[in-house]
């Protein structure tokens, strides 16, 4: 991942104290660089979608099923992108 990486991960939890200082810095300035992008996506999103991840996320969230569907010739959006995810207690469908 871009911005939470393992390698910060593993120092946070198991590096030296000196590690640990510098990946949580890094993390923090890692989290405010994601969170900027993020916010983006505020007008390209319904506002469900937008408000779900901002609030709650997908984490833990298993992928169900994705499809690609490609319209016909000419069509100015040929690409269609649908994916489910699931964590046996909701269900959503993205498209």
């Amino acid at each position: 991942m871009k911005y939470f990486k393992d390698s910060l991960w593993t120092a946070i939890n198991f590096g030296s104290p000196e590690e640990k200082k510098r990946a949580k810095i890094e993390w923090k300035d890692n989290a405010r660089q994601y969170n900027h992008e993020f916010m983006k996506l505020d007008k390209r999103l319904f506002k469900e979608v937008f408000e779900h991840f901002r609030n709650t996320g997908f984490h833990d969230y298993r992928l169900k099923e994705y499809k690609i569907k490609h319209s016909h010739y000419g069509d100015p959006n040929p690409i269609q992108l649908i994916i489910t995810v699931t964590d046996d207690n909701e269900q959503w469908t993205i498209e």
